[in-house]
């Protein structure tokens, strides 16, 4: 088990069956691999990468990309903007500008 502290905490992703709380704050876990690698699925606050379960954390770093998981992240936002005004889903091209 891993408990961040209030600060904006860094993990480092490692295989295994741990727990990560990140506490308040945003806190981000790099995880040095493709997404592709992972399974990853998402339950109320808590993410689940392979084994590892998280919490409180807000945003999960791959080699080939971010994974926002807090709705009051800035990506989440653009999300909404995007669909609420072209009343339609974003195309990754656009998501990357």
């Amino acid at each position: 088990m891993f408990n961040g502290n209030g600060g904006n905490n860094r993990f480092i992703f490692s295989l295994g069956n741990d727990y990560l709380d990140g506490g308040s704050r945003n806190d981000t876990i790099n995880c040095p691999t493709l997404r592709r690698q992972h399974s990853v699925s998402m339950s109320n606050s808590d993410v689940h990468i392979n084994e590892t379960t998280t919490h409180s954390v807000e945003r999960v770093q791959f080699f080939d990309g971010t994974l926002a998981t807090s709705v009051y992240d800035t990506a989440a936002q653009v999300y909404r903007l995007y669909n609420a005004v072209l009343d339609r889903n974003p195309d990754n091209a656009g998501l990357k500008n």
